[in-house]
């Protein structure tokens, strides 16, 4: 089972992969994370692909987080989960990372990042304006997993 988590920074994405893969006895792989698996990045990108194949294909499983448009998100098969919050949320949380730039540069960042994949397609959408237990999140992904399978 492959499960594409994407979303604007900060939306909480890394910490209900890392929930999920616990839950599903997975690897959770987070941006450019596979970068690691070559020298190269056009070589990288080639072996974590077929890694994504292979998981949506069922014969493993693979959680990837990712900030925005992946090819990820064409692989046939891939579940795809749509994180959001509003946009006063995520510059707190933008900031509250140590993270330095000027208060609109983020704004616009984020507006950007939020818009973008505000137009990608989505399985489920979870907003985290509110906050979010990373451990609850995964278990809504998980039960909305569930109703697909069994219809």
């Amino acid at each position: 089972m492959l499960i594409v988590l994407f979303g604007p920074s900060c939306s909480g994405k890394s910490s209900a992969a890392e929930r999920l893969a616990a839950l599903l006895s997975c690897e959770a792989v987070s941006g450019k994370d596979y970068l690691r698996l070559a020298a190269s990045e056009p070589e990288a990108w080639r072996l974590f692909a077929d890694r994504l194949r292979t998981a949506a294909a069922g014969t493993d499983s693979l959680v990837y987080a990712v900030a925005g448009d992946s090819p990820a998100l064409d692989v046939p098969g891939a579940y795809r989960v749509r994180f959001t919050a509003s946009l006063d949320t995520l510059c707190a949380r933008f900031a509250a990372r140590g993270q330095q730039l000027p208060a609109q540069a983020l704004r616009n960042m984020m507006q950007r990042q939020s818009a973008a994949c505000g137009a990608l397609a989505a399985d489920l959408v979870i907003d985290t304006t509110a906050g979010g237990d990373p451990a609850a999140t995964a278990a809504l992904i998980m039960a909305s997993l569930e109703c697909r399978d069994n219809g």
